[in-house]
């Protein structure tokens, strides 16, 4: 894998990850561990019974997550009614008010 990643374009786009080949290149010894191949079907012993998963791309979007919150907070941009997205506000909130409502 880390030589996979050494041999990357760094002219290339950053895709859908967002992280730039020359970067990837540069992390080629580090990352090789973040990337396994998985299972799909049949024989194990057959490497086209293996797809790949990037561990670096759930990074990405966990802060992406993360970094959209906290500005979508800042600028009081989300709406009361979504409990979803609002600390100290969880799904047992929704119910409860749902519940209450359907009661009336």
């Amino acid at each position: 894998m880390a030589k996979l990643l050494k041999s990357l374009n760094t002219n290339k786009t950053t895709g859908p990850v967002g992280i730039p080949p020359n970067v990837l290149k540069k992390l080629a010894a580090e990352l090789c561990n973040s990337f396994k191949p998985i299972p799909i079907k049949g024989n194990k012993t057959v490497p086209n019974n293996y797809r790949p998963m990037a561990l670096v791309a759930t990074i990405t979007k966990d802060m992406k997550k993360v970094v959209n919150l906290k500005y979508l907070e800042s600028a009081n941009t989300i709406s009361y009614h979504r409990y979803g997205l609002h600390k100290h506000k969880s799904t047992r909130d929704l119910l409860v008010y749902v519940t209450n409502v359907w009661q009336l």
